[in-house]
């Protein structure tokens, strides 16, 4: 196994660990692969100094605390799908609506119980829409 000496750190590395270049001594680059990332890190800090390096704060969350983090800074996503949620009535809504009210587990309510209650709401909402619409028709004519 063929090896090279960095000429930046001064030690003796395998050839993989260079990285390739055409008109490179044995097709490799003179200095290794740890030595360029320490000198492409140094140049990028060089070149904007109130850049943030380091690791991620959000390194080692899950998804689901990610999201979490991001709707407590920012309450009005929040908002705006609870609000889209109630509007189409999906499950995780009325889901919600009946563990509320009964006091209860999520999981513990049934899909029968969860289509049946937006069925329930979905008429309430008609006919709520329906009686505005004779009330306004109503109003036109007096």
């Amino acid at each position: 196994m063929e090896t090279r000496t960095c000429t930046k750190c001064g030690q003796e590395k395998p050839l993989s660990a260079f990285a390739k270049q055409k008109l490179g001594k044995f097709g490799r680059r003179a200095s290794c692969l740890e030595c360029g990332k320490k000198a492409n890190r140094a140049a990028y800090v060089a070149a904007h100094p109130t850049a943030k390096i380091g690791p991620s704060p959000h390194s080692g969350m899950t998804a689901s605390e990610r999201q979490a983090l991001y709707e407590k800074r920012h309450p009005e996503v929040k908002t705006m799908k609870y609000r889209r949620a109630r509007e189409r009535l999906s499950g995780s809504y009325v889901r919600g609506l009946l563990a509320d009210s009964f006091g209860v587990q999520r999981t513990l309510i049934s899909d029968d119980v969860v289509e049946l209650k937006r069925a329930q709401l979905s008429v309430m909402r008609q006919t709520k829409q329906l009686v505005q619409t004779i009330k306004e028709k109503q109003d036109e004519r007096n």
